[in-house]
Order: structure tokens, then sequence, then C-alpha cells
């Protein structure tokens, strides 16, 4: 299978280097260089990963991230930023970036991060399809869980009042994989590699129990009283019924 790559990038920029590397890699990856201001290029989105260039003064690249993220809540971002402080890593990695990278960049260390998150995203589509092929993993549509509804499609937790609350892509997969797993538990571990895919060293542990704590807000139900998500210590959660 030949994966295919979406570079949006400045005005200008061509990243020459590193296309060279990708397509030349074996097997050969596919490259699509597109500008920021061609957005007829990235909606829809057709690619297995995408790079989004962003320099100091950029306004879009949020918008851009949020839309690829609207339209594929799974679908592996990069960031190759000027802006090298922590800070900035921190805001990109919260919107649901998977990797940051800081200029001047190593072509060579470049691809093989590129080449690392598609090997990962083809061995998790495997998975996919072998688990697919007894059970639906993907969810669609709407579930219950107590009193609200999860629309998964629109990310989306709908209360009885009618009011709708968003989920973030990271919240509506361990959403899902709670689902999925209804009545069992779910450990950190599992989050991290199906949720986080392979992450940098720097996500622990905690960043699963921050999104337990948004999900538990958003369905109903304070920290460990939650009627819905229980916390089983030292080793994950689950989802009940309540």
């Amino acid at each position: 299978m030949e994966n295919k790559v979406l570079l949006i990038l400045e005005e200008g920029e061509s990243l020459k280097d590193l296309v060279a590397q990708l397509e030349l890699s074996n097997p050969p990856i596919k490259v699509n260089v597109v500008s920021k201001k061609d957005e007829d290029a990235y909606k829809p989105v057709k690619a297995d990963l995408v790079v989004v260039d962003v320099n100091q003064t950029d306004h879009r690249a949020g918008f851009i991230i949020q839309e690829i993220r609207h339209q594929n809540p799974y679908l592996p971002i990069i960031v190759l930023s000027e802006n090298a402080s922590p800070e900035a890593a921190v805001y990109y990695f919260n919107m649901g970036v998977d990797d940051f990278i800081r200029k001047p960049y190593d072509v060579m260390e470049f691809a093989s991060r590129v080449k690392a998150r598609l090997r990962v995203m083809n061995y998790l589509e495997e998975m996919k399809a072998a688990r697919n092929a007894k059970t639906p993993h993907a969810l669609h549509g709407r579930v219950r869980i107590g009193d609200v509804e999860v629309d998964f499609d629109r990310m989306m937790v709908i209360r009885k009042n009618g009011e709708n609350i968003p989920l973030n892509p990271k919240e509506t997969g361990v959403l899902k994989l709670l689902y999925l797993n209804k009545g069992r538990v779910v450990t950190r571990e599992d989050f991290l590699r199906e949720v986080w895919f392979m992450e940098e060293p720097k996500i622990t542990d905690r960043v699963v129990d921050t999104n337990i704590v948004n999900i538990r807000n958003k369905i109903g139900g304070i920290g460990r009283n939650s009627p819905y998500i229980k916390t089983i210590f030292g080793i994950g959660y689950m989802l009940v019924d309540a």
C-alpha cells in the first residue's frame, strides 16, 4: 500500500529535502505539497499523514488543524514550527496534533518520524480490519450512556435538556474505547496505545486522567463518584451501566 503525505506549507516553501527523502523510501511515499491558501487542497484532506508548517506570525495554522481534526479525528498531524518554546509545543499538542518538530530540523530525523507515524497507522488499520471482520470496531452515530447521548460522528454529548457539549478528538477516542469495552477495565496503556498511538516520551499517564476528568464533567458525575466511568485504582478505567 502506498502511503500519502500532505505538506501544508507557507507560500513559497517546498521542503524539497524532506520530499526527496520520503519519495525515495522503500516503499516510496507519495508527497503532495500545497499552500495554506489553497483550501480546496485539504477540504477534504486526502492523505494518510499531514504536516502543517507554522511560522511566528501564523494565525491560520490553528484553523487548519481544527478543520483536519473535524474531518478525521485520528489522522496523524505533525506541526513544523519556527517557535521552539515548550509553550508552543504544548499548545499544539493540546489541539490534538501527534508530533511537534522545531526548525531548523534534521531531514533524516524528520523523515524517520513521518515514517514511524505511518508504520503505526498502517498497523492500526490492519488491526482494525482484523477486528472488524468479527465485530464492528468503528463506532458511528449515537449511543446512550446513562442520561446522555454521545454522537461520535459529530463529537458531541447531547444532554436531556437538548444542550450540546463538544468533545475534542482525544476525548472522543477515549470515550469510544471505553464504550467498546463496556464492563471491562481499559488500562492507561491501552488508552495511550489506541488513542494517542506511538506517543512522545513526554506524554504520560496523566494525560489520560485529565481527559477522563473532562469526559466525566461532560457526561455527568464528578470525579471518582461518576456513576458511569469507574476508576480502577492503579490500573485504569471502566465504563459501566448506571
